[in-house]
């Protein structure tokens, strides 16, 4: 009996263990799957991270921007000519002779120093008063003065002209005057002024093909025109010009020291 038994518990273990082992091998197939799985999962997500990786791809270089500019700053800097300093009164006193002939070379000086002044700059820098003013002669764009200016003997009035647009003020000075007599009284004044402009400021540089006084003081009869012209150059900025309107018995002289505006302004003639 107790052979028996032994044997019947035995075997009855037997049984136990065969039941249990499928219960165990299942759960260690699910783990050994879900590792699986875990890795398969990963693979596509580092093959992913490789794609995008800094290391495999270089960045593009963005194009270079063009540096804005300030359009003030621009204008400021194309502005190169400096601002007219006004002249202090009295500075020019006794510099620019108000009375006989030609002007100097000193005197030219100082005529270039009053570019661009309007009349009370001009009346202050040559110490003279509205007294000096020949007012039924001046208007806003001519400063006439009382004093008139000895040429050869002719009276000649003596304007400092304005230009009321840009660039604004003071740009010639002018002698105005009329001669009276036959052609030879006429030809030997004019030839005396253009002899006493040859002598200060050398040879003159008159456009060709205009008429020209030099060309009519050697014969009056090589030209039909009434209208006659002779420019000298002085400075960068100021030309000397005498300007002839002769007729019958008379001529209408003018000289000018003058702005050079540009080439175009050659020849000048009779305003």
């Amino acid at each position: 009996m107790k052979r028996i038994f032994l044997f019947v518990l035995t075997f009855a273990l037997l049984l136990s263990c065969a039941a249990c082992a499928p219960e165990t091998e299942p759960a260690q197939d699910s783990v050994q799957d879900a590792a699986q799985t875990d890795q398969t999962d990963e693979t596509p997500e580092d093959d992913a991270a490789g794609e995008a990786s800094p290391e495999s791809e270089e960045p593009e270089e963005e194009p270079a921007q063009p540096e804005e500019t300030d359009p003030e700053t621009e204008t400021d800097d194309a502005s190169d000519s400096p601002a007219r300093e006004p002249l202090e009164a009295g500075s020019l006193a006794g510099q620019l002779g108000l009375e006989s002939g030609l002007l100097s070379t000193e005197e030219v000086a100082a005529v270039e120093q009053l570019l661009g002044a309007g009349e009370e700059e001009i009346l202050a820098a040559l110490s003279l008063t509205e007294a000096d003013v020949d007012t039924e002669s001046s208007d806003e764009s001519r400063l006439t003065l009382a004093a008139r200016r000895d040429l050869l003997g002719t009276e000649c009035y003596q304007t400092f002209c304005l230009s009321l647009s840009e660039p604004e003020g003071f740009y010639s000075l002018e002698f105005q005057g009329l001669l009276e007599g036959n052609t030879d009284t006429l030809t030997e004044t004019v030839g005396a002024l253009y002899d006493d402009a040859y002598s200060l400021y050398g040879e003159p540089d008159t456009y060709e093909g205009s008429p020209r006084v030099s060309a009519w003081l050697e014969d009056p009869s090589s030209t039909d025109s009434s209208n006659l012209t002779e420019t000298w150059p002085l400075t960068d900025r100021l030309y000397f010009g005498i300007s002839v309107n002769h007729m019958e018995n008379a001529a209408l002289i003018r000289l000018e020291y003058r702005l050079v505006v540009d080439t175009s302004s050659y020849p000048f003639t009779m305003g």
